[in-house]
């Protein structure tokens, strides 16, 4: 076993560290900090884009934050998973976004549409509650593959 001397770390990581003050996140931390981040954005853009556009998103509020809540976290699980997948990887930067939008594509299209039927003169309620359900099972989907998945990727 080698000794706290005899341990080289890798200059990116360091550079990385300093960039975050020092912060490392690992699991459903970093899945957390995700869903924070993005979580802020979605509180100062919706609206800002409902003032701009003078759409009426905020006509069904819990249907809205329904929408929101479930494309974050399934968004969120597929972006940490990919990236503790690719920690170890030269050209993680690279690997990434290709790997990450093919996979999340679902989560996505059913975001829109979703949000698209929010904005109809006449909103479709079933047809929201057909996408945020299918959100909502994207997101078990997505979550359990996390769960199960992480603690093998981060010890090999």
């Amino acid at each position: 076993m080698a000794s706290e001397g005899d341990r080289r770390s890798d200059p990116e990581v360091e550079r990385r560290s300093r960039l975050l003050g020092g912060l490392h996140f690992e699991g459903e931390g970093a899945r957390g900090v995700a869903i924070a981040l993005l979580s802020t954005a979605e509180l100062v853009l919706v609206p800002l884009v409902a003032f701009l556009f003078q759409a009426p998103l905020l006509s069904h509020p819990f249907w809205l934050g329904a929408v929101l809540v479930s494309g974050t976290v399934g968004f969120s699980s597929v972006g940490t998973l990919f990236s503790a997948m690719l920690v170890r990887a030269r050209s993680r930067d690279v690997l990434l976004p290709v790997l990450l939008y093919p996979i999340t594509v679902p989560v996505i299209i059913a975001g829109v549409r979703a949000t698209a039927a929010l904005l109809e003169p006449e909103v479709e309620l079933s047809l929201v509650r057909f996408w945020v359900a299918l959100l909502l099972a994207l997101d078990v989907v997505f979550v359990t593959l996390a769960l199960w998945t992480f603690e093998p990727l981060m010890t090999d």
